[in-house]
């Protein structure tokens, strides 16, 4: 047994991963700024039941008897923890590094690209459970299914297979070493593209076995491909689709899938998973029942509910990749389509702002309602030099009916203004674990609600991607 102390334990990814070394064995403890905030107590509580020690994030809790300070790449150099850490000549490790520990000694599958990469894990995961494979796995957001009663984003299986998401954005897609590699897309994001083609080079040039990869992106054929054996997946190899409100139908070589996640991005995030579980040789019939029984991800299009037909849903979109993708799913649900936008940080949104210009110039049409709110500030020194107000300025100039919202109160006012029956509302953000609570108040502020059904008749007919 070893004593880590997570900087930064809060997040998604460090949150999980704290879980799973207690669950290993290990003395866990740590620290969060959103705690010193008083922010995300019922995160704090849960550690707090599970005799996770936390401390505030001013060096007290780093003492010398530590085995490794594990933090993520959010946690800033100037960060008191890390300083203290460093005086006391502690083991200083990148939260990707331990998990490339972890992961480099299985049967391993990463999941990997700008989008689709939790969702793909959650598929992988939820057709390992109908082979009743005791697997393991770690990802970026709640799987909903795989537990009763409760998502969960990690499990300590006793098998040797596990699955992982290996993320580009901080550069520590190179620490893993897959037997299979998946490459959902490539997408500038964090990074631009021509730092991430050495990055997803890097990941291929590591992987062991088989490469998976989206044939229908561009950029993955920038993609140097050795001696490995490579699958590809492509919207050609779908046929009989159907999409409905809550799922999809649809067959590949004559075999038929049903989702119960909507989009065609979901489809496609699909066939890459088939393909993972067939290098497995897991029979077909358990792809396909565990792929029927997935039951997505928390905050990845997550309908809330519905009220006098209307619905309102909980997303995690931030990129205009993911943004693209729910926006085009939403469309075929409504005449009108309202989204409410929190930016997740200064940097990203001025690094993707014509992208972001882009994306809802496209996706928002005049009918549409877009509500921007304030930029999610977690702190620390960020460079403020822009705002979601500015943003609206450039969006109103592209004719997009584009609106700013000084405060959530403001923004939900006007909703209640606006909204009229059949419309579908969205939340849409990362980061800030209240834009669940956000969604969950406009949907309670609409009068009249009427339970969620989950109807899988089609909306339009059959059709090729």
């Amino acid at each position: 047994m070893k004593k880590y102390f997570l900087i930064g334990i809060a997040g998604s990814g460090m949150n999980s991963l704290a879980y799973f070394l207690k669950a290993e064995g290990h003395e866990i403890m740590g620290s969060d700024r959103s705690f010193d905030r008083s922010e995300m107590k019922n995160v704090k509580q849960e550690l707090l039941t599970k005799n996770i020690k936390v401390f505030p994030q001013n060096g007290l809790g780093i003492t010398a008897d530590l085995d490794g300070i594990i933090y993520s790449s959010a946690v800033q150099k100037n960060n008191l923890d890390l300083i203290k850490a460093r005086e006391c000549h502690l083991p200083i490790i990148l939260r990707a590094q331990m998990l490339a520990h972890i992961f480099n000694l299985k049967e391993g599958i990463a999941v990997s690209g700008t989008s689709g990469k939790t969702t793909v894990v959650g598929m992988i995961a939820s057709i390992l459970q109908e082979a009743k494979i005791d697997f393991s796995f770690l990802c970026g957001g709640k799987v909903k299914g795989l537990s009763q009663n409760v998502a969960i984003d990690w499990k300590l299986g006793k098998s040797s297979s596990m699955v992982i998401e290996a993320d580009e954005s901080d550069g520590s897609l190179i620490h893993y070493k897959p037997k299979i590699s998946i490459i959902t897309n490539i997408s500038k994001d964090h990074k631009d593209l021509d730092e991430l083609y050495p990055l997803f080079q890097h990941f291929i040039d590591s992987t062991q076995g088989l490469i998976i990869l989206n044939g229908d992106c561009p950029e993955t054929k920038n993609i140097r491909i050795g001696k490995n054996s490579t699958s590809f997946f492509k919207k050609e190899h779908v046929q009989s689709l159907q999409l409905s409100d809550e799922g999809s139908y649809f067959t590949v070589d004559k075999i038929p899938f049903q989702l119960t996640v909507p989009g065609t991005h979901n489809v496609m995030n699909a066939l890459a998973a088939i393909l993972a579980a067939q290098a497995l040789q897991i029979p077909m019939n358990q792809i396909q029942g565990g792929l029927r029984k997935f039951q997505g991800i928390e905050r990845r299009l997550e309908l809330i509910g519905t009220v006098k037909k209307t619905r309102v849903y909980n997303d995690y979109s931030h990129n205009p990749a993911k943004i693209h993708a729910a926006l085009e799913t939403l469309k075929i649900l409504t005449h009108r389509l309202i989204v409410v936008y929190q930016p997740h940080g200064f940097g990203p949104l001025k690094h993707q702002w014509d992208e972001l210009l882009e994306t809802f110039s496209k996706g928002i049409s005049s009918k549409d309602i877009l509500y921007l709110l304030p930029i999610y500030d977690a702190g620390g020194t960020a460079n403020r030099s822009v705002s979601s107000e500015d943003f609206v300025k450039d969006l109103k100039k592209r004719n997009v009916p584009a609106f700013f919202c000084q405060n959530r109160e403001d923004l939900q006012k006007r909703m209640k203004e606006e909204m009229i029956e059949g419309d579908v509302v969205t939340v849409m953000g990362a980061r800030d674990g209240t834009l669940t609570e956000l969604a969950y108040k406009i949907f309670e502020g609409i009068d009249h609600r009427t339970p969620i059904t989950y109807n899988l008749s089609p909306i339009f007919p059959a059709s090729r991607m």
